[in-house]
């Protein structure tokens, strides 16, 4: 193990990190700035949700470069015994389920919604969707948080 190796693979990996937690973010901002348009103004509200859309590349670059450099990093400075590693990882797997399982199937649920405008009469299934989308995305942040913490204090 190099230091300078370990160092761009540590560079990587925070930077991975940094864009998935940024993204998320910006999506979770964007989702509510898009409940508060649905009814004021349509097309800005379709345009908000069209500029989301656009975000998947950056959290698939950002899923890269965590999965690639958490493993160099493995390689580098074994970790995998450790508790608080331990707890990482089950994190990790949980944020990946959450990612491909429960937000994707709900934002296409409320982009069948959108395509018809039947999301413009709030009625119960729109509301659950609402519901799920905003628990899928404080889910994820408060999941990468605690990833973060984990990573940092590595008790």
């Amino acid at each position: 193990m190099t230091p300078f190796l370990f160092k761009i693979a540590l560079t990587m990996h925070i930077t991975g990190f940094v864009i998935l937690a940024g993204i998320m973010l910006a999506d979770f901002v964007t989702f509510r700035q898009f409940w508060k348009l649905v009814n004021e103004d349509w097309q800005k509200a379709q345009w908000l949700r069209k500029i989301v859309s656009s975000f998947s590349p950056l959290i698939g670059i950002g899923g890269l470069l965590v999965i690639s450099s958490g493993i160099a990093l493995l390689t580098m400075m074994p970790v995998d015994s450790q508790l608080w590693f331990r707890l990482k990882m089950i994190l990790v797997i949980l944020f990946i389920l959450n990612m491909f399982f429960i937000g994707p199937r709900q934002a296409k649920k409320l982009d069948q919604h959108i395509a018809s405008r039947q999301v413009l009469q709030l009625n119960d299934e729109i509301k659950g969707i609402k519901k799920r989308l905003n628990f899928f995305y404080i889910s994820q942040l408060l999941i990468m948080l605690s990833i973060f913490i984990l990573s940092s204090f590595r008790f």
